[in-house]
């Protein structure tokens, strides 16, 4: 079953860099920006620089999963749920001290331990369970959350794809 899923993943960061497949919800878009809209789901105000990219929505073996990852690029962070947690990934290998990643958001800071989970890609990943406070955070933030992960450090502007696999995971 975890190879499957791996596989799965592996086949999915490498499908992200094709054809998007955006929710049925519009996408969100940045406060000034011309088209922009005065719906809160909609008008989301950028705080700091976030890194360049697009967030896209996917299922794979029945499990959500939103990537994000430059332009025309496979995914290099992944929002996923399964059995009731919330998983985040990152295309990185762990080893000794730095098997750790810090999200910040809102002013509320959580630090996830990671595992390798192999495959093609070299990732890592951690998880939360799916009705934590922080996972409350980082589903109502309106601002950009930071991740630092192995001496880097990036900051994700919010969007409606990775909510979706928040409540898709607490709707169970």
């Amino acid at each position: 079953m975890r190879k499957m899923f791996v596989i799965a993943i592996a086949a999915a960061i490498l499908a992200a860099c094709g054809e998007v497949q955006r929710s049925e919800e519009a996408s969100t878009t940045v406060s000034g920006e011309e088209g922009s809209t005065d719906s809160p789901e909609r008008h989301v105000a950028r705080s700091v620089e976030t890194e360049p990219g697009d967030w896209h929505y996917k299922e794979s073996d029945g499990y959500p999963w939103a990537g994000f990852g430059p332009p025309a690029s496979e995914a290099v962070f992944i929002i996923s749920c399964r059995r009731g947690q919330v998983f985040f990934s990152h295309a990185m290998e762990v080893s000794g001290d730095d098997q750790r990643m810090t999200i910040e958001a809102d002013g509320d800071t959580e630090t996830i331990e990671l595992r390798p989970i192999g495959g093609p890609v070299p990732m890592a990943e951690g998880a939360l369970p799916a009705n934590s406070m922080f996972i409350d955070t980082l589903l109502n933030t309106e601002s950009a959350f930071t991740v630092s992960v192995k001496g880097r450090r990036f900051s994700l502007r919010p969007a409606l794809e990775y909510r979706r696999v928040i409540r898709e995971c607490r709707a169970g």
